[in-house]
């Protein structure tokens, strides 16, 4: 019975004990669940922040891929003017070469002719 009436007495500080605990579990909680609150939002800022330069970047590649494509195309029409201008030189050449030829057999007979 002693021990019951110790108990008895005892509750109000207990209540009093566990009613602080309970507050300042609460106000912990409140404290915690403000962090999370702007933790979230410095995410979703961030994650904008990220999309946005993500998709700049992108923009970005995609231009210079296509600034790529069209500097091989020039290129190949460059190569391609080159490789006819090329075999237009040879042929000219070998036109030039022929000319000589002809020059030089003409020259000899008109020598020839005025030898005799």
């Amino acid at each position: 019975m002693i021990n019951e009436l110790t108990c008895l007495t005892s509750l109000p500080e207990k209540h009093q004990e566990l009613t602080a605990e309970k507050q300042e579990l609460l106000d912990c909680l409140k404290h915690a669940t403000n962090w999370i609150k702007t933790l979230k939002a410095e995410l979703s800022s961030r994650d904008s922040e990220h999309e946005v330069y993500q998709t700049k970047a992108e923009y970005q590649i995609d231009i210079l891929r296509q600034t790529l494509r069209d500097s091989e195309n020039l290129l190949d029409k460059k190569n391609s003017t080159i490789i006819d201008l090329s075999k237009e030189l040879d042929q000219t050449e070998a036109q030039v070469n022929a000319l000589l030829v002809t020059l030089k057999s003409t020259v000899r007979k008109r020598d020839s002719y005025q030898q005799e």
